[in-house]
């Protein structure tokens, strides 16, 4: 016996250990796929999957969401009770972008499915009216439908009939063109069920023959026994209680061992009570009232109460009214707790939007304190920046101030070694002097140039490659006359050290001098000849001494 327990047992952890090894390797992101592709036709499968799935926490915020999503829909396919909407708020928090997107519109429509089965029905239309809105023209024919019939049975149960009419017929459009003719069924006879509220027995009854086509059609005999009961119904409110008795003595006949026989029972009494055959309804309704449904008891209690006291069987009738009255007090105090669930629920409700609001709130402050203080942050930089400008510039004009200085000095000193000493040697040395002072003048003026909106929008355009966006950019004569207000003591120096300079020569060889490229200097000089431009630097460097013009044309700032 043991031999056999032991041989049978190893292959078995061997398997189990081999199962648990591959999913140790498996990914919860392959997992979430895995059980995403069984949803639709193995949904206990995907549940199993989903359940095995641990550290959701570590999972990153996509994974988790459609984690969430998944496992909400596996729950309600697999017929599981909701307790808290908590899970599929995580789905909907991550997919809501208030755009049309068939991922959101699945997750409130879930949401909607968890509100319906906490009982929340007015929350469950508001989260399936929201997937509507957002739910793309293009996408998952079936789902469509699933939302379009859940909305409208919801919207029928708050008495929205037009609503729920509406709905039903969006559910019809979208499947007539889908395979699956078969699910036409559940929008058939959800039109036929509005047409009977609104008491239209003949238009029901139209769509109610429509879908008892398409559940003779498919076997089967749930669908088939429920039409049935829905046009004896229809048959009872026209009154033909011999038609009526026909289709709901078939729907029971037909009924499945697991649907709620009493409902039937109830109304093949209270059909029998109209045909006058009294035995016979007696016995259908004491069926009913053998249903674990409180509304059943006390609906056959009162039926058979009228009939008791229509026979003149009063003592009969009397407990019958008696069975009715505590099922009725029953009922009250059921609907007095449901009244105090409803407002707990309400409370609760209103007690989490709160701390919703709040906690907004408190995101809303924060991000305004990170704007304020980004923006105090950018003024001040913005001072400091400008001040540091300001002292930059301080400085080159104080350095340029010195270097007038100088420049006068040593001409004074030329003036006098000419008048005493032409020709010396010290002469010489005194020129090189100047010249280097002058060259330092042009690179302070150029410092200060470079500190300017001017020069910033310069070195814009030698980075564009479309001349008209280059033009955009300059503007010529305010830049000219800029350049000659910097650079007066340089052209100045220029034009003593060569005066056959013009002042386009002199602006020509400044803008040279800065390192601007030739396009840039086309602009400046608002010329387009590229030739002209060649001929005056040809001209410049016959006015010009050859130290000179290559210091000017060689050395560029930039």
């Amino acid at each position: 016996m043991n031999i056999k327990i032991k041989h049978t047992i190893l292959p078995a952890l061997a398997i189990l250990m081999l199962f648990v090894t591959c999913n140790s390797g498996e990914n919860n992101h392959t997992m979430l796929a895995r059980a995403d592709s069984l949803m639709y036709y193995q949904p206990d499968s995907a549940l199993h999957i989903l359940q095995n799935i641990s550290n959701l926490q570590e999972m990153p915020r996509a994974d988790r969401a459609k984690y969430a999503l998944l496992y909400t829909q596996a729950k309600d396919k697999n017929y599981l009770a909701f307790t808290s909407d908590s899970l599929i708020h995580i789905a909907v928090d991550y997919y809501d972008s208030g755009a049309k997107n068939e991922l959101a519109a699945k997750s409130y429509f879930y949401l909607g499915r968890v509100y319906q089965d906490l009982g929340d029905e007015a929350g469950a239309i508001n989260a399936y009216l929201h997937a509507v809105r957002i739910l793309p023209d293009r996408g998952d024919k079936r789902f469509q439908m699933l939302l379009y019939n859940n909305l409208a049975d919801c919207s029928e149960h708050q008495e929205y009939y037009d609503l729920a009419m509406k709905m039903f017929r969006k559910s019809y459009a979208v499947t007539v063109n889908r395979k699956e003719k078969k699910d036409l069924f559940f929008s058939l006879r959800g039109i036929g069920g509005i047409f009977m509220f609104q008491e239209c027995s003949d238009s029901a009854l139209y769509y109610y023959q429509k879908a008892l086509s398409i559940a003779l059609n498919t076997h089967d005999s749930l669908w088939t026994s429920a039409v049935l009961c829905d046009i004896s119904r229809a048959y009872y409110n026209k009154k033909d209680f011999r038609k009526a008795y026909q289709y709901i003595s078939a729907s029971i006949k037909i009924a499945p061992n697991n649907k709620n026989p009493y409902p039937g029972y109830f109304l093949k009494g209270d059909i029998l009570v109209h045909l006058k055959q009294t035995d016979s309804a007696r016995f259908y309704l004491n069926l009913s009232r053998r249903s674990p449904d409180i509304y059943d008891k006390a609906a056959s209690s009162t039926a058979l109460y009228d009939l008791e006291k229509e026979s003149e069987n009063y003592k009969k009738a009397v407990e019958y009214n008696d069975t009715f009255l505590v099922h009725y007090d029953s009922i009250q105090n059921m609907k007095k707790n449901a009244i105090i669930n409803d407002l707990l629920h309400n409370h609760v409700l209103e007690l989490h939007k709160k701390e919703l609001s709040i906690k907004q709130q408190k995101n809303i402050t924060i991000i305004i304190s990170i704007s304020v203080s980004v923006i105090i942050l950018c003024i001040i930089w913005f001072f400091i920046a400008d001040r540091h400008k300001k002292i930059k510039m301080l400085a080159l004009q104080q350095e340029l101030m010195q270097n007038r200085s100088r420049i006068r000095l040593l001409k004074e000193e030329i003036k006098q070694i000419h008048a005493n000493e032409a020709g010396t040697n010290k002469s010489l040395v005194v020129h090189e002097k100047l010249f280097e002072l002058q060259k330092q003048k042009m690179e302070l003026c150029a410092r200060l140039f470079q500190t300017s909106d001017f020069y910033k929008n310069l070195l814009s355009v030698e980075k564009l490659k479309i001349r008209k966006e280059k033009k955009l950019l300059i503007d010529p004569k305010a830049l000219r006359e800029y350049i000659n207000n910097i650079f007066a003591d340089p052209m100045q120096d220029l034009r003593d050290n060569c005066s056959e300079l013009t002042s386009d020569d002199l602006y020509y060889s400044i803008l040279y001098y800065l390192g601007l490229s030739d396009s840039t200097i086309f602009l400046c000089l608002e010329t387009e000849s590229h030739q002209a431009i060649t001929q005056r630097k040809y001209r410049i460097k016959k006015k010009m001494n050859g130290q000179l013009f290559s210091w000017i044309f060689s050395s560029h700032t930039a």
